[in-house]
């Protein structure tokens, strides 16, 4: 359902409609292509799914027959895999199971340590402090480390 702005009292301003996508070359990040039953193409961004209500109703029903037999009447009926040459369509595989080989990590070694950053909540930290003189600001962007690599202090403590 879409919001037609071009309807006027009393009529209903929200019509059945098809979702194609985002429109990405109009207005907001919210705003999606709809097909109408005339087959135009339209712009919107006041659209709304139907309701478990409206699904179930036979009005509303009868008004989305309507608007797919206005669509295969205007457009045509929909494409199917046999109007498409086999190798254009994508692939169907079969699911296995995962084949697991002894000598294949799947994860890090458990000697490996993992990094000290991680989850250091002063890393990209926007701060102020004096230099020469001057209230400078400044952007944490590592840990200090010793000769050997190790990182010196926490991060709860100052170095």
């Amino acid at each position: 359902m879409f919001n037609d702005s071009q309807a006027t009292f009393p009529e209903t301003k929200f019509h059945v409609g098809r979702w194609l996508g985002p429109a990405i070359d109009v207005g907001s990040a919210l705003t999606y292509k709809l097909l109408k039953n005339n087959g135009q193409v339209v712009q919107r961004s006041t659209i709304r799914h139907l309701t478990l209500e409206e699904l179930t109703n036979t009005d509303q029903i009868a008004m989305c027959k309507a608007f797919n037999d206005d669509i295969v009447q205007k457009i045509g009926a929909p494409a199917t895999k046999s109007n498409f040459n086999a190798d254009y369509l994508t692939p169907t595989y079969d699911h296995y199971e995962n084949d697991h080989q002894e000598g294949t990590p799947d994860a890090p070694p458990e000697d490996e340590v993992p990094i000290p950053e991680i989850g250091d909540n002063h890393l990209n930290m926007e701060i102020m402090f004096h230099r020469s003189g001057i209230l400078v600001m400044g952007r944490v962007t590592e840990r200090k480390r010793d000769h050997k690599g190790n990182t010196l202090g926490t991060s709860e403590t100052p170095i």
